[in-house]
């Protein structure tokens, strides 16, 4: 069960995904879920003067405070069950998207285990004890002479545990924006990045040993095709697991290197368009079967400068046979054989025996019709076999690398919209209760000529400043957190600050457009109407 999060073998049967993928897709659950509380406590500490009264008039007539808190505690309980069955609608609807989008075979119900509708009950009290302890401390705690008299305003200290939740609030999403433009970035690095051949146009045909001894005449017809460029034979494809040998370095004192090993035909270099930088590529014109080609990798891995001519040795599993002496004859630049989690290795390339049938063929289509060549090279296949013709694009196999970072990444951006959604939402509520609590502020101001951007100001100031801390603190925990993703990836990109400064940018603007929207509502209030307010 370990082969698809935990392992990390060559040869899986597919592309495998990564525990850290789980680990991070729950984090940011939970990061969402602490959004959501941070939202309520805040909500509720802000409303605590509309419900004074209703707690002063409790007191008299004898409540005490632990049955208030006990109130306020099931409350909050009861606002966690109507949302934990609100998600567990959203859930049951949006699974086969999911599973669609995903490729995974999520089932609900599985919910249906008594142990997981336990776990989820006690999961939805610890939730709502959590929201609802302080709000129930702190308005559980008015006391009813103040309230009575008319003169309860919310204590400093609930000001400054609300700013606190609010920059948490800013952190959060900031971390979260520059994590999916760094994660944007790396997927396009991923898609773009020169792997050191030409992977477009390339088609894969699958499984042409069964050509057998008319593989050659299947590829002459091929050949002969105006739709296509070159074909090249080879037992693995870039992207595959590539075999690997020891080799012994004859005539020199190199130490034996382990190598990975590809077996190919004569037109599989040019057909795949790898960079010859010394040497010369496999020819027809000589016997190569004693030949190899190597990559730069191989050449500093050696410790030499100039490896054209140097005898290698296979001393087992190496594409050359057993105690068989190869003649490098040319150096290819490094290519990325396997995907850009890993780094480039050493490879030695020979040419196959005579007779030899590659498993796989690579046909390079020089048309843009790609449907009518695919229809034009399955007829000239059907003339040799029955066989079901079976071929990819290299660029799909390739892409396929990434599924689980792409997946996680959709995850990612997705969650992320949520996050900023929630945060403006508990921001706009907060925004309304603070700006409707200076609402006779405002209208004195503007009666003594302040104008509307200077209302706005005094407004909007507060919470700007909360962002501006929230980006400082939030730089440093996304920038290393990011880095430490990137390690993953053998090639990656550089994080630069431009992520950085647009995430701090687009929370910036998203605060200011919320408290300056309420703001604006209330200064363009009659202020004789609102002085005249109770």
């Amino acid at each position: 069960e370990s082969i698809h999060l935990k392992s990390k073998l060559d040869v899986e049967v597919e592309p495998n995904s990564d525990m850290a993928y789980v680990y991070i897709i729950s984090a940011i659950a939970m990061v969402i879920l602490i959004i959501s509380t941070i939202n309520f406590i805040n909500l509720s500490v802000a409303r605590s003067t509309e419900r004074a009264k209703e707690v002063g008039i409790r007191k008299v007539v004898g409540s005490n405070r632990s049955s208030l808190i006990s109130q306020f505690l099931t409350e909050a309980i009861f606002v966690c069950l109507i949302s934990a069955v609100v998600s567990l609608g959203i859930v049951l609807l949006v699974i086969p998207r999911f599973n669609q989008v995903l490729g995974t075979a999520l089932d609900f119900a599985v919910l249906y285990n008594p142990l997981v509708i336990l776990s989820l009950l006690a999961f939805i009290i610890i939730v709502g004890l959590i929201s609802g302890m302080y709000p129930a401390l702190v308005i559980s705690g008015i006391k009813p002479a103040k309230v009575l008299k008319g003169n309860y305003k919310s204590s400093g200290k609930g000001v400054w545990l609300r700013n606190a939740l609010i920059t948490l609030q800013f952190v959060i999403s900031i971390v979260m924006i520059s994590g999916s433009i760094i994660i944007g970035q790396q997927m396009s690095f991923l898609r773009n990045k020169d792997l050191g051949f030409n992977k477009e146009n390339l088609m894969v045909a699958k499984q042409t040993f069964q050509l057998g001894q008319d593989y050659n005449a299947f590829k002459n017809e091929l050949m002969n095709m105006a739709e296509v460029e070159s074909v090249g034979g080879s037992i693995y494809m870039p992207g595959d697991f590539h075999g690997s040998g020891v080799f012994e370095i004859l005539d020199r004192e190199i130490p034996d290197i382990r190598v990975n090993t590809l077996t190919v035909d004569v037109d599989y270099i040019k057909t795949l368009q790898f960079d010859v930088i010394a040497g010369r590529d496999f020819d027809r014109n000589f016997n190569d079967s004693l030949s190899v080609i190597v990559n730069q990798a191989f050449v500093d891995a050696i410790g030499v400068e100039d490896a054209i001519g140097m005898k290698i040795q296979s001393t087992g599993g190496a594409a050359l046979g057993s105690n068989q002496v190869g003649t490098i004859i040319g150096v290819v630049a490094d290519y990325n054989f396997y995907s850009l989690h890993s780094e480039i290795g050493p490879v030695v390339i020979s040419e196959g025996q005579s007779q030899f049938t590659p498993p796989i063929t690579a046909i390079r289509i020089s048309t843009n019709d790609l449907s009518g060549a695919i229809t034009r090279i399955e007829e000239k296949w059907a003339q040799f076999t029955d066989e079901n013709f079976n071929y990819s694009f290299l660029t799909d196999d390739l892409d396929s690398q990434y599924e689980a970072d792409r997946n996680s990444a959709s995850i990612f951006d997705v969650f992320t919209i949520v996050a900023i959604i929630m945060s403006c939402v508990g921001l706009f509520g907060l925004a309304t209760y603070v700006v409707n609590q200076r609402i006779k502020e405002m209208s004195i101001r503007k009666v003594l000529g302040a104008s509307l951007p200077n209302l706005i100001k005094v407004f909007t100031r507060e919470f700007l400043l909360l962002t501006a801390i929230a980006f400082v603190l939030a730089t440093p925990i996304s920038f290393f957190a990011l880095k430490n993703w990137l390690t993953n990836f053998a090639y990656h990109i550089d994080i630069g600050v431009l992520a950085f400064l647009i995430a701090g940018s687009v929370t910036l603007a998203l605060v200011f457009v919320t408290i300056s929207y309420q703001a604006i509502k209330v200064a363009i209030l009659n202020p004789s109407r609102t002085l005249r307010m109770d």
